[in-house]
């Protein structure tokens, strides 16, 4: 950003100089509020995976032939993206590398219709960078003028009452002064990463001169910590909905710009005792995605993770053709991790916030089709609720189909709310139904594929075995309903009749009309959890 930004003090607010900023090495590290998350952190493999990932782009400057490559930690709501990033300050200030965590969510909320229609967008982030790395003193000259005890100074007041002009922004980042070893004064550049959480709140699509100016703070952004060694730049995003502006993401030029996306926590077996301390269970535990974020909101809060999928929606439910489509893809992504395209992110309109993300090589997004997209049953469950209910689909799909999909919800509940040992009956039930409906789609709207995909690993840490291997349809058994049943004479037990549904290529039994007086119900063992 220029650094001919005018340096008169606005009326009633406290100009910050440089001396008023500490140097990046000794900016306070963020806060974790243990009003709204645990005290002991489930993750730090991760968060050391994250700094391995981090630390050759931090040590490289930026060049046309290779780019450096910012971070971003991308997932389902509740997934703990924000205690990642505070996670990762604290490794990186315990490696030796000043970090700076700014938000632009929470404590430091940005409104655009408030903070955006006042404050430049190039003041909403310096006044952030400046909130967090304020020595004492100039805190308490702000809270003066704002005419209140300097505990009691909060993020408004501070936007309210000081300022800090883009010059002296750039000279604390640029022109930090320091002594040599013979004693003589000089200036160098300050290594820093910079963490930002809720970047998209700030970086909103609008054209004019909105869009102009998200360009340039982007600009900004990549020129001050990509585009030399020892700086970077790592932050939170939702979902896969990379900020964007002018169809360019704001950290990304022309396209040629890769993303670091490293993997957000998951409660592995080692986890479990911790996990369990926050009284929930196993079921509870793979319920929520096996996401540490998401069980402890479950256990803190309460409230109906699943609701969450009805408070999201925005889908047009009379729009048939959409109705189709958000249909299709919900089950191929539950399936197969990606939307019937194959590649790009499905079509399900805001639930998409409701995806986790998986790259195939855990590292970047270099080629669109290594998206991979998981649901955590709590979510899938809502999403198969509510689509039994529109109307408009009603119009496409039988109502046999539509008890399919309630039937695979209230299988993934059993997770939550069925005793000790009789939860894991409910996700292989659903896993059943699922690949039952994912071939039942082809018959009923002629869309889909001829043959299952395998889903990726990745997708293995969280559900069961007998959701996740792959099946061959069998073209003689197309169209089966739910109202009919399946025998075989090879099928001797359970495990006979999982494995048969499980077996990779494996052809069913064509389906039986009518129904049997008892359904049956399968059980498995939730790999590595039970």
């Amino acid at each position: 950003m220029s650094s001919s930004h005018d340096d008169s003090r606005p009326p009633g607010r406290v100009r910050l100089t440089v001396d008023d900023l500490l140097p990046t090495a000794d900016v306070p590290l963020p806060q974790v509020d243990l009003t709204t998350e645990p005290e002991v952190f489930i993750g730090s493999d991760y968060v050391d995976k994250a700094y391995s990932l981090l630390l050759p782009e931090y040590g490289r400057m930026d060049s046309s032939s290779k780019r450096v490559r910012p971070m971003s930690f991308v997932g389902f709501q509740g997934a703990g993206k924000s205690r990642m990033l505070k996670e990762l300050s604290k490794k990186l200030r315990e490696e030796g590398i000043p970090a700076i965590f700014i938000s632009f969510g929470d404590e430091t909320d940005y409104d655009v219709d408030t903070e955006g229609a006042s404050t430049p967008l190039a003041d909403s982030l310096n006044l952030r960078l400046a909130w967090a790395a304020a020595t004492d003193d100039a805190r308490a000259r702000v809270a003066r003028a704002a005419n209140v005890d300097v505990d009691k100074l909060n993020f408004t007041m501070w936007l309210e009452h000081a300022s800090i002009n883009e010059r002296t922004a750039y000279e604390w980042l640029n022109h930090q002064p320091c002594v040599t070893d013979n004693r003589t004064l000089k200036y160098h550049r300050q290594p820093c990463v910079l963490l930002i959480d809720d970047l998209n709140r700030f970086a909103t699509v609008k054209r004019g001169e909105r869009s102009k100016a998200v360009d340039r703070v982007g600009a900004h952004l990549r020129c001050e910590f990509l585009n030399e060694v020892e700086r970077h730049i790592v932050f939170a995003e939702p979902n896969n909905v990379t900020t964007v502006s002018d169809g360019r993401s704001l950290l990304e030029m022309l396209q040629k710009r890769h993303l670091l996306r490293p993997e957000l926590p998951f409660i592995k077996e080692n986890d479990l005792e911790q996990a369990l301390k926050w009284n929930v269970t196993r079921g509870a535990i793979c319920w929520a995605g096996r996401s540490p974020g998401l069980v402890w909101e479950m256990c803190q809060h309460g409230g109906s993770l699943e609701a969450r999928v009805g408070r999201v929606s925005s889908i047009d439910q009379s729009t048939i053709f959409e109705a189709d489509a958000v249909l299709c893809d919900v089950v191929l992504t539950a399936m197969e991790g990606m939307g019937a395209s194959g590649y790009s992110r499905p079509h399900i309109g805001n639930w998409s916030t409701l995806l986790n993300v998986f790259d195939e090589e855990r590292t970047s997004y270099n080629r669109r089709y290594d998206y991979c997209h998981l649901l955590p049953p709590c979510y899938l469950a809502g999403m198969c609720a509510s689509l039994a209910q529109w109307d408009a689909l009603k119009e496409k799909v039988d109502e046999s189909f539509c008890e399919g999909l309630n039937a695979v919800a209230s299988s993934l509940r059993m997770l939550n709310h069925a005793e000790d040992g009789h939860q894991w009956a409910g996700p292989c039930t659903a896993a059943v139904l699922m690949r039952l409906l994912q071939g039942e789609l082809k018959h009923l709207l002629y869309v889909g594929v001829g043959y299952f995909n395998e889903i990726p690993p990745q997708v293995g840490t969280v559900l069961p075995d007998s959701l996740i291997v792959p099946l061959k349809w069998d073209e003689q058994a197309m169209g089966c309903k739910f109202g009919g049943y399946f025998s075989s004479s090879e099928w001797s037990n359970t495990e006979d009749v999982v494995k048969a549904f499980a077996k990779k290529y494996a052809s069913l039994p064509s389906a039986k009309p009518g129904c049997v007086r008892q359904p049956i119900v399968f059980s498995a063992r939730l790999s590595s959890l039970r």
